[in-house]
């Protein structure tokens, strides 16, 4: 094997390393060029204000950042023969034992981030500000969008580890 075809070309094809980038840059190019005219089209469309700290925002914005990497991590997952679950966020433990264990972690550190700040004067409550269905849906709403966080960044965390373990999305087919 000719030396330049030795530094791409490995056992399983391309090589781990080239894989990675590969599909690094694939995010890359499409967050710098499609993510803020996605962004806005969809905003606009949808009548939310993107630069609001509000749960509709993120909805929008973490939204198309999970369907990009799903997407992406769907043509990898093509290319390699591999199921897009195969990259680190196996889809038979979504909302499993260790989704429960991060829900009450995540609960607890803002329960106790707010005792700390109204124990210190930082935090005042004066009441709800909610009325009528806005009780039920502004809740709704943050829970989605907490959740679209979430998958977001735990998907790309998982396939990112995976990539620098050799196991996803730069390993070859599973058997």
């Amino acid at each position: 094997m000719s030396r330049i075809k030795w530094l791409f070309i490995g056992p399983d094809g391309l090589r781990h390393g080239w894989r990675f980038l590969i599909f690094a840059a694939a995010i890359f190019l499409v967050v710098q060029f499609l993510e803020q005219p996605a962004i806005a089209f969809l905003a606009a469309k949808l009548h939310v204000n993107r630069s609001a700290l509000s749960a509709p925002s993120i909805i929008v914005s973490d939204g198309f950042d999970l369907i990009v990497i799903l997407v992406v991590t769907g043509v990898a997952a093509r290319f390699e023969q591999r199921r897009i679950d195969s990259y680190g966020l196996p889809i038979n433990e979504a909302f499993g034992g260790l989704f429960w264990n991060g829900v009450v972690a995540g609960l607890a550190v803002v329960t106790f981030v707010a005792a700390g700040m109204l124990v210190t004067g930082g935090m005042r409550i004066h009441g709800i500000a909610l009325r009528g269905i806005d009780l039920i849906t502004s809740p709704l709403l943050w829970l989605v969008a907490m959740l679209f966080v979430g998958v977001t960044e735990e998907y790309f965390s998982a396939v990112t580890r995976c990539s620098h373990s050799g196991v996803a999305p730069v390993s070859g087919p599973q058997r």
